[in-house]
C-alpha cells in the first residue's frame, strides 16, 4: 500500500496505480470491514474507468466487487454493456462466466471460462472451470484440472479441497480424506472439517467423525 501511495503522490494520474489502490482495498475486504473496503475499492475502480473507459482491468475489478458482494443484476447489466468492447479479454470473459456460475447456469459459465482460457491460460480461470465442472457432475475432469493446477501451485488449499469434493463424489473416500486433510494443513481456516467428518462417517468411523465435527463446532460457534 505504501509503495503504491508513493507512486500516486509522484504521479496522481498513473492509471495502474489508481487501479492497484482499488485492488488493495478489495483484498483488505476479505479480512476486515468488508462493506467499507469494498466500497472504497469500487470507488477507485470507478476512478480507473473514468480515466480510461478502455482499461479492461478496471472494469473486471469493479465486476469482481459487485459479484462478490452479491450485486449480480448490476454486474450483469455492466458486463452486457461492455462485452462487445472486450470480446477477447480474458478478465471480462472470466467475470461473465462467474456471473453465470453464481446464477447456477453452469453450462454457460463453462462456455465463458473456456473462451477466457483461449486468451489467458491461468490457474484462476482453471479453478473457476473446475468448480463449474464439479457442479455439472464431471468429477474426473474436475480432478484432472485440479492436478494440473497443483503441479504449479501445490500449496493451494482451495484446489486440494475441490479435488477432495470430486473424489468423494466418486466414492474414493480415502483419497478424498487425504485431500481435505492437506487443505486443512495448508490453511487451518479452510472449513473442510465437515467434509472430513463425512468421509470418516462413510468409512464407518463415527467416533472420529464426531471428534472432528466437535472441534469444528467449538472453533466456529464458541459464543453459542
Amino acid at each position: 500500500m505504501r509503495v503504491n501511495d508513493q507512486i500516486l503522490e509522484m504521479d496522481p494520474e498513473n492509471i495502474d496505480a489508481i487501479n492497484n489502490k482499488g485492488v488493495i482495498y478489495e483484498q483488505n475486504s476479505h479480512y476486515q470491514q468488508p462493506e467499507k473496503y469494498v466500497r472504497l475499492a469500487t470507488d477507485w475502480f470507478e476512478k480507473t474507468i473514468n480515466k480510461d473507459e478502455n482499461y479492461a482491468l478496471g472494469w473486471s475489478n469493479k465486476l469482481v466487487c459487485l459479484i462478490n458482494s452479491g450485486f449480480l443484476t448490476d454486474a450483469e447489466r455492466i458486463i452486457n454493456s461492455i462485452i462487445g468492447t472486450f470480446p477477447t479479454n480474458s478478465y471480462i470473459l472470466t467475470e461473465k462466466g462467474r456471473i453465470y456460475k453464481r446464477n447456477g447456469d453452469y453450462k454457460n459459465a463453462l462456455k465463458y471460462f473456456n473462451k477466457a482460457l483461449k486468451y489467458n491460460y491461468t490457474n484462476k480461470i482453471l479453478f473457476n472451470k473446475a468448480q463449474t465442472l464439479l457442479q455439472l457432475s464431471k468429477n474426473k475432469e474436475t480432478i484432472g484440472i485440479c492436478d494440473d493446477i497443483l503441479k504449479y501451485d501445490e500449496q493451494n488449499s482451495e484446489v486440494w479441497s475441490l479435488k477432495g469434493d470430486a473424489l468423494r463424489r466418486l466414492h474414493q473416500t480415502k483419497k478424498a480424506q487425504k485431500c481435505f486433510e492437506k487443505a486443512l494443513k495448508l490453511n487451518p481456516q479452510t472449513n473442510v472439517e465437515k467434509q472430513i467428518a463425512e468421509v470418516y462417517l462413510q468409512n464407518g468411523n463415527a467416533v472420529k467423525a464426531a471428534s472432528i465435527l466437535t472441534g469444528y463446532i467449538n472453533r466456529n460457534f464458541s459464543d453459542i
